[in-house]
C-alpha cells in the first residue's frame, strides 16, 4: 500500500491544499459541518502534514480569526499569497478584536472575508489609496447601529459579492465599485430612516448588477399616505439594471416591497421573488397587484407554462411560476421553495380583495401544467376565479381539503360542483389528479 506521507513536498502541499478547500466548501452547504478548525488540528498532530504545513505559504492563507498570536503565525507563514478570512464568533474580547486588527491591516490581500464588526473594532486607514484584491465579503456586525465608513483610503476594484447585515448605506456606498455583480442587503437601521432615494442612488451606479436581495431595508410602520403617492409616479428616479438575472425582496409590508420594485428597471427574463409578511387592509389604488407582475408587461417576457398555488386559511398564499413545461410530480417537489421559478410571490397576510386582483392579473393563458394545493378550507383564495385562467392547461394536480363550508360560503359549493366536469372548465386538459 503506497503511503500518502511519501509523496513529493510539493505533492503532498497540493494533496491538503484541496483538503482544505474541500472542507471549506463543506462548511457552506452542509447543515453539521466540519469545524472550522478541523484542517488545523491534522496540522499540529498529524507529522506529514507538519512537515509541509509550516513550509508552503499556501497552506497558512486560510484564516479563522482566534488568538492575535495564532493569526499573525499563518499570517506571516502565508507570506503575500491570497487570504480567506472566516471571523463569525459573537465573543466580543480584547484579544479578538486585536487578532480583527492585524487580519484588517492585511485588507490589500484579502480574496474572501466574512467577519463580524464591532462599533469599538478600529478600521484600517491609508494616507494613500491602496488597491485591496477582495472579491467577496459578508459583514455582519454583533451591535446593530454600525454606521462608520468601512475601509477608508481603500479601493475594491475586484469586488464582485458584497452582503451586509444591520449596517448604514453611508458606510459602504463608496465601497461598492460599478463592476459588482450580487448585492444582499439584510435589515437596516430600525433608528434610521433609510432613504429609498438614496437606495436607488446607489444602484444606479451598479450597472453590472446580476442579483440583487433586499430584507426589511425599509421601515415604515405605516400604511403608505395619501400624500406620500408621489413617491410611486413615474417621473421619480429609476435605476436601470440591464445585467439583473435575480431580484429577491423580502419586507414585512407589500408596500415598502411596492415602492422598491415600482423604481427598478430590469429584463423580462429576470427571476423576481416577493416575499411580504402583511397586506395592508387600505392599500392605496396606485398600489395595485399590477405592479408586483411589472416583469410580465415587457413584450419580450417569456410566458409562464406551469403554475403553483398553495393556500389556506390564515391568508396565506405561494404562487410560482416557471417558463418551462413541469410535471405535477415536478412542480410538487419545488412549489415551496419556488426552485428555479421566473415569479414567486408569498405572502401570510393577505385581504381577499387584494389576492383576488391578484390572481385576475396573472399571465396564465399559456400555462400547461399546474398544481394547486389547498390543505384548510376555507382559503384566501376563490378558485372559482382561476379555474376560468387556465384555457390551455393539459395536466391539472388539486389536492386540497373537505369542502364542507358550502352553506356558510355558497361559493365554495360552486367551486367543488366544477370538479365533477374537468373538460368543460378546461378544453386542453390530458391528465387530471385530485387528492381530497
Amino acid at each position: 500500500r503506497f503511503r500518502m506521507q511519501d509523496l513529493p513536498p510539493e505533492l503532498l502541499a497540493e494533496v491538503f491544499y484541496c483538503y482544505i478547500s474541500l472542507i471549506e466548501h463543506a462548511r457552506g452547504h452542509a447543515e453539521r459541518p466540519p469545524t472550522p478548525y478541523a484542517w488545523l488540528v491534522i496540522r499540529h498532530v498529524c507529522r506529514a502534514w507538519r512537515v509541509v504545513a509550516l513550509v508552503y505559504p499556501r497552506l497558512s492563507c486560510r484564516i479563522h480569526v482566534s488568538t492575535p498570536e495564532c493569526v499573525q503565525d499563518m499570517l506571516d507563514r502565508s507570506g503575500t499569497t491570497p487570504l480567506f478570512i472566516d471571523d463569525v464568533s459573537d465573543r466580543k474580547t480584547v484579544s479578538r478584536i486585536e487578532a480583527q486588527c492585524r487580519v484588517f491591516a492585511h485588507l490589500d490581500r484579502i480574496v474572501w472575508a466574512q467577519t463580524s464588526l464591532y462599533c469599538t473594532t478600529p478600521m484600517p486607514c491609508t494616507q494613500r489609496p491602496i488597491v485591496s484584491m477582495l472579491e467577496t465579503i459578508f459583514i455582519k456586525p454583533r451591535m446593530p447601529g454600525f454606521s462608520s465608513p468601512l475601509f477608508p483610503g481603500y479601493t475594491f476594484p475586484h469586488l464582485q459579492n458584497f452582503t451586509s447585515h444591520w449596517m448604514d448605506l453611508r458606510s459602504f456606498y463608496k465601497l461598492l465599485p460599478s463592476g459588482l455583480r450580487r448585492l444582499a442587503i439584510v435589515r437596516g437601521l430600525p433608528d434610521t430612516d433609510t432613504s429609498l432615494d438614496d437606495f436607488i442612488a446607489l444602484l444606479s451606479n451598479l450597472p453590472q448588477l446580476e442579483e440583487l436581495r433586499v430584507r426589511d431595508l425599509f421601515y415604515a410602520p405605516d400604511p403608505l399616505a395619501p400624500e406620500d403617492v408621489h413617491m410611486l409616479l413615474p417621473f421619480c428616479q429609476t435605476a436601470t439594471l440591464k445585467c439583473l438575472t435575480s431580484l429577491h425582496i423580502t419586507d414585512q409590508l407589500c408596500e415598502n416591497g411596492s415602492r422598491l420594485l415600482h423604481r427598478l428597471v430590469h429584463p423580462a427574463s429576470a427571476n423576481v421573488r416577493l416575499d411580504f409578511a402583511h397586506v395592508s387592509e387600505s392599500v392605496p389604488c396606485v398600489l395595485s397587484p399590477a405592479i408586483l407582475l411589472t416583469k410580465f408587461h415587457a413584450s419580450d417576457c417569456s410566458p409562464p407554462q406551469s403554475l403553483s398555488i398553495s393556500s389556506s386559511n390564515d391568508e396565506a398564499i405561494n404562487v410560482c411560476l416557471w417558463t418551462e413545461r413541469l410535471s405535477s410530480e415536478e412542480l410538487r417537489a419545488k412549489q415551496e421553495n419556488g426552485d428555479d421559478a421566473c415569479f414567486v410571490f408569498k405572502t401570510c397576510g393577505s385581504p381577499r380583495r387584494f389576492v383576488a386582483e391578484f390572481v385576475q392579473g396573472l399571465p396564465l393563458s399559456h400555462v400547461r401544467s399546474a398544481y394547486l394545493f389547498e390543505p384548510d378550507s376555507p382559503s384566501v383564495l376563490q378558485w372559482c376565479e382561476l379555474f376560468s385562467l387556465l384555457a390551455s392547461v393539459e395536466e391539472l394536480c388539486i389536492e386540497c381539503g373537505v369542502w364542507n363550508d358550502a352553506e356558510a360560503d355558497p361559493s365554495r359549493c360552486t367551486e367543488a360542483s366544477s370538479l365533477d366536469d374537468f373538460h368543460s372548465l378546461f378544453p386542453s386538459l390530458v391528465v387530471a389528479k385530485l387528492h381530497h
